[in-house]
């Protein structure tokens, strides 16, 4: 017997929680997902033409996909939770003019469609930094991604916006800065 569909929502929203405070405020972004992202960019500047796999754990989705500014929402699941064996898959494409761009899809797999084994599964296209379902210039997703996992700013104060009993998660906020003593 599986868990209830509203169970799995609610544990998953706590899930979701952790990464709030692990992977996703942006100082814990570049240290989890940096060393993952620089592989990445140098795959996708690479001239030749292939297929590159990176397996890695829940939390390197997440901190890749705050490093990305793109949402994790699939069915069945808390907003903000990895379902088991969700992937954000990056596709180089190569316009007529030869221009670079990239494309951004967050596969994932219901938990009916786990419980029976299918093998249907869902790729949309998600929007790197809000700019909705479209592709990126190769440059522009290398300089932002580069941004988003540069060690060099200080560590934030960050506030936890989530309501797990609701099976929500907002992410995080900005704290205000305390005032410097004089």
């Amino acid at each position: 017997r599986g868990i209830e569909p509203a169970s799995l929502k609610r544990l998953g929203a706590l899930h979701a929680a952790l990464f709030d405070v692990f992977t996703r405020p942006p100082y814990m972004t570049a240290r989890q997902a940096g060393p993952l992202a620089r592989r990445v960019l140098d795959s996708l500047a690479s001239p030749t033409a292939g297929v590159d796999v990176f397996v890695g754990h829940d939390t390197n989705v997440t901190a890749l996909a705050a490093a990305l500014g793109v949402p994790l929402a699939a069915p069945g699941y808390a907003i903000g939770d990895v379902p088991p064996g969700g992937a954000l898959v990056l596709l180089r494409l190569v316009d007529d003019a030869g221009r670079r761009w990239i494309q951004i899809r967050y596969q994932t797999q219901s938990p009916d469609a786990l419980r029976v084994e299918s093998r249907v599964v869902s790729r949309p296209v998600i929007g790197a930094w809000g700019r909705g379902g479209d592709a990126i210039s190769l440059d522009e997703f290398d300089r932002r991604l580069s941004e988003a996992v540069s060690t060099d700013a200080p560590p934030p104060s960050v506030r936890l916006t989530a309501d797990p009993a609701n099976g929500e998660h907002r992410g995080y906020d900005e704290a205000p800065s305390a005032p410097e003593a004089r």
